[in-house]
């Protein structure tokens, strides 16, 4: 069976990056997600996720302190617990003026107006996607995240606004990573999935969210390329219960005999130690 990439999103706090990639193969960052950090921070940057990767999830308050964290990434080289041909990555979350109206709250953001985010064509957006395209290209990104505002819902308007985003605007080449979108929960999962891969994307979802009245296997037989599990806290503030973690391996089992390629990034509250424990429990059932 094909493997998986398994990671967090954003590292986990007062965790070294050494020992992160000694347990796991995939990390999604929020850097850039509300503003440009400097030149020579992003030089500093590692150009293989799988050895060296700066821990940004915080805000970029200040120049120094986005050099301070480029800084450290200048380590020793990482060791891993991954065999060669395991595949690894590093996401990069897209900039807020493509996907959002509201600014997140930070001291240093992107430029904006009225015009920017929800997936709209505006020129400080454009200006955005070319930084950061610079960054997916320094530390050789494998994904890029587009994720939808609150309240995105699948209408016509919607559908095409992200057909002219993602068909004229941020496309493969202009991003020059796998373009994944996070639909709002508006979207019913197999509907989103089959969108996406008419807009050549990968849809992320979370396979652990069972609406009521939809039956657990809305998350089967999903049919794309590749998929993006994207798991979230399930309104819990611990660790993620083992049956659920095993109702994960079930589905992501399900798709590596279908050669699927899948990343699965833990944004829960206890992240560090879910991707862990799910991570022990693939490999135990492999």
């Amino acid at each position: 069976m094909p493997p998986v990439r398994i990671g967090t999103v954003d590292l986990p706090e007062r965790l070294e990056r050494e020992r992160y990639f000694r347990e796991l193969s995939y990390l999604e960052l929020s850097a850039l997600f509300a503003g440009p950090l400097k030149a020579a921070a992003l030089a500093k940057w590692t150009q293989h996720p799988a050895t060296d990767v700066v821990d940004d999830d915080d805000d970029d308050d200040d120049d120094d302190q986005a050099d301070a964290q480029a800084d450290d990434v200048n380590g020793d080289e990482v060791g891993g617990r991954y065999d060669e041909g395991e595949p690894r990555g590093l996401g990069l979350i897209a900039p807020w003026v493509l996907t959002q109206r509201q600014p997140p709250k930070a001291a240093r953001l992107w430029h904006h107006d009225a015009t920017v985010g929800d997936f709209r064509d505006s020129a400080l957006g454009r200006s955005a996607l070319v930084a950061f395209r610079a960054a997916v290209t320094t530390v050789t990104a494998s994904h890029a995240i587009f994720p939808s505002p609150a309240l995105f819902a699948p209408s016509m308007a919607n559908r095409d606004r992200l057909k002219h985003f993602f068909g004229e605007v941020a496309t493969a080449e202009t991003v020059g990573a796998t373009r994944v979108w996070v639909p709002d929960g508006l979207w019913e999962p197999r509907v989103a999935v089959h969108f996406a891969s008419e807009l050549g994307v990968v849809c992320a979802i979370d396979p652990l969210v069972y609406d009521p009245g939809n039956p657990g296997e809305v998350y089967e037989d999903l049919e794309a390329p590749a998929l993006y599990f994207r798991v979230g806290g399930l309104g819990r503030a611990g660790a993620i219960r083992t049956e659920k973690l095993e109702d994960l391996a079930a589905l992501v089992e399900r798709y590596q005999d279908q050669d699927i390629d899948l990343t699965i990034a833990f944004a829960s509250p206890s992240r560090w130690t879910d991707a862990r424990n799910f991570k022990k429990l693939l490999e135990g059932a492999a």
